[in-house]
């Protein structure tokens, strides 16, 4: 099994809603990432 210099899991992200009433928005939800030694990643959003 390698070995990760960074790792996320069940990573969730949630924005308020902007005005009263509304629902909030759920970018993301359940996401897991893993980045070994070495590795290069880019999360853009």
């Amino acid at each position: 099994m390698p070995e990760y210099r960074i790792q996320f899991k069940d990573v969730s992200k949630r924005f308020p809603a902007k005005r009263p009433g509304e629902a909030d928005v759920l970018a993301v939800k359940g996401v897991t990432l893993s980045i070994a030694d070495g590795e290069v990643a880019s999360l853009i959003g």
